[in-house]
């Protein structure tokens, strides 16, 4: 049988078997290789699906079925896109370890030999997983012992030997991220809708899909926005016709803007403690730029703090926003608000760029406090909870 043919009867098979990871197969482009050094087996950048025809050839059709779900998998839940400066041969093993366990337990085609699997990393994610690869050589072993015999070397490209993902964040830009993360999302609607069906489609589904499925039934809201609306909320006083809405204008339409009773500072912080991602946060910048740029204050003043502050910088209009993440010591607030108080004091609101990895707040300041968090979603719920004055809002990673 060729390599097409095979190919087309496992998408076949799954479609009838598992409609879930069919059509979720359909979206990725199919791209025959046997000239790149990434692709020894199979492997997907969440837009394509590259396969060495050598490799599907030693697949019996159930093994094939099980790669297939397992390239599915590393798309849906976007592990392209949470490489993040990581190791590519450690963060292949850590997302085989998190997904192998979960096609297993559906009852997915068949599992290859020698594949990476291991019962310790049960329910783990692999941002869970990474770390202890990294100080435990003897799962890294496992690569070397027993993976599945590739039509090349391959082991640094494809660790686990079942299909590799490739870092899609590497010559990316910010709209480019966000794009591929609504076509990821608009292709896991469409094959939760037809999976949702079929008799019995959603419990055999691996257990990250169908965590997926519940998520996708929460109402997504736009960070930028509630950004925006929180900002202008604490920054403007009245409405008046002698300053019209720019946004409005743009679209050739006249109503009153918001108008401020005077010198207004709006004032950034950025937790500099933890590891930024920078991408994330010029993404942040981006907002508070556009912010600025229609006049919702006067001055802008960004602080750089971990326990203390670190550096500030001070802009007026017409200057360019570049927010530098640099990595420090611990996080606390009481120093950022105590320096806000003394050099500040004018803030109409004071924006605080963190991951709230802290307890130590200080003293509520005399401004409107907006927390823009960032990190994963169960982390911030239960985070958020424990703030004791201002809005939080979630900002997602990309």
């Amino acid at each position: 049988m060729t390599c097409d043919k095979k190919l087309e009867k496992a998408r076949m098979q799954l479609l009838w078997q598992q409609p879930f990871f069919a059509v979720m197969l359909l979206n990725l482009k199919l791209v025959e290789t046997t000239d790149n050094p990434q692709v020894s087996t199979m492997a997907t950048d969440g837009k394509s699906l590259f396969y060495h025809p050598s490799f599907i050839e030693q697949l019996s059709l159930q093994q094939l079925i099980f790669i297939l779900a397992h390239e599915v998998m590393h798309v849906a839940l976007e592990h392209h896109l949470r490489c993040r400066g990581r190791d590519m041969k450690l963060w292949n093993m850590a997302t085989d370890y998190a997904i192998n366990l979960q096609l297993v337990e559906a009852c997915i085609g068949e599992k290859p030999e020698g594949m990476l699997l291991d019962y310790e990393f049960s329910n783990m994610s692999a941002e869970e997983i990474y770390p202890l690869l990294i100080i435990e050589p003897a799962a890294q072993q496992q690569t070397q012992d027993n993976a599945i015999s590739s039509p090349q070397s391959g082991q640094d490209s494809d660790p686990g030997g079942c299909g590799a993902v490739l870092d899609a964040c590497k010559n990316a830009n910010v709209s480019e991220l966000s794009q591929m993360k609504r076509d990821i999302q608009t292709s896991i609607r469409q094959a939760i809708s037809i999976a949702a069906g079929k008799a019995g489609g959603r419990e055999n589904l691996p257990s990250g899909i169908r965590n997926i499925m519940d998520n996708s039934t929460k109402p997504i809201i736009d960070w930028r926005q509630t950004l925006r609306d929180y900002i202008d909320d604490s920054t403007r006083q009245d409405y008046s016709w002698s300053s019209p809405n720019r946004r409005m204008l743009s679209l050739d339409i006249i109503v009153p803007g918001l108008v401020s009773d005077g010198l207004n500072q709006l004032v950034v912080a950025i937790d500099t403690s933890a590891s930024i991602d920078q991408k994330l946060l010029q993404l942040f910048a981006t907002e508070i730029q556009a912010a600025f740029d229609e006049g919702i204050a006067d001055e802008l003043v960004v602080i750089y703090a971990d326990q203390r502050v670190r550096k500030t910088e001070t802009f007026t209009k017409g200057d360019k926003l570049i927010l530098e993440a640099v990595g420090k010591g611990g996080t606390s607030f009481i120093d950022t608000f105590l320096w806000i108080n003394k050099h500040a004091s004018n803030a109409s609101v004071i924006v605080y760029f963190t991951d709230l990895q802290t307890t130590e707040f200080g003293h509520e300041p005399m401004a409107p406090v907006i927390w823009a968090a960032y990190g994963k979603q169960k982390t911030y719920e239960v985070l958020a909870k424990r703030v004791p004055f201002g809005r939080p809002i979630h900002i997602p990673s990309y």
